[in-house]
């Protein structure tokens, strides 16, 4: 009985591993010249779900997304500040993306005033 637990317990522990997929990719940022940099420490997240990453100095990331059988796909989240935030579509998330988030119109300029102490 003892061993029949423990194979219950292993087949759903690998079930659940099996169900989620590893999506890696490198979010750029496009500046006001059209260059694209990477940006280190970008927002990744599943819409509608608690997991998120943020990117490496590379601009690299990697997620696991949860394929729990619903009948809606996820939509993956991209943001860093002063870029516009991206969304995209279950049907457009594959391995190794590439994401170029464009630069906030509103966001051009920043004035930091400042008093020393």
């Amino acid at each position: 009985m003892k061993n029949i637990f423990i194979i219950a317990i292993l087949f759903l522990a690998i079930s659940a591993s099996m169900s989620a997929k590893k999506i890696t990719g490198t979010v750029y940022g496009k500046d006001a010249d059209l260059k694209k940099t990477p940006l280190k420490n970008a927002s990744v997240f599943v819409l509608g779900e608690k997991n998120g990453t943020l990117t490496n100095k590379d601009g690299q990331f990697e997620i696991n997304i949860n394929d729990h059988g619903h009948d809606h796909g996820h939509s993956l989240v991209v943001s860093y500040t002063g870029y516009k935030r991206d969304t995209i579509p279950d049907e457009e998330i594959k391995d190794n993306m590439e994401i170029v988030l464009e630069l906030n119109a509103s966001t051009k300029e920043v004035k930091v005033y400042g008093d020393e102490p």
